[in-house]
């Protein structure tokens, strides 16, 4: 038995990581996009999927 709360959202967490062989052909397509400033509080949002603190929902559209 699972002693941990399950995610807000989702069954299950969906991995953030991006597989090995694909590492260097993002970060070449990361090199490509547009960047924006972003204040030390908006960075530690977009920081948080990835340290596992915030659960991404899935959107399904308007109804």
């Amino acid at each position: 038995m699972n002693a941990l709360v399950p995610p807000h959202g989702r069954a299950e967490l969906e991995p953030l990581l991006v597989p090995t062989g694909e590492l260097e052909r993002e970060r070449k397509r990361a090199a490509t996009l547009g960047r924006a400033r972003v204040s030390s509080r908006e960075r530690g949002d977009i920081a948080m999927p990835g340290v596992g603190r915030f659960a991404l929902l899935d959107y399904h559209g308007p109804d």
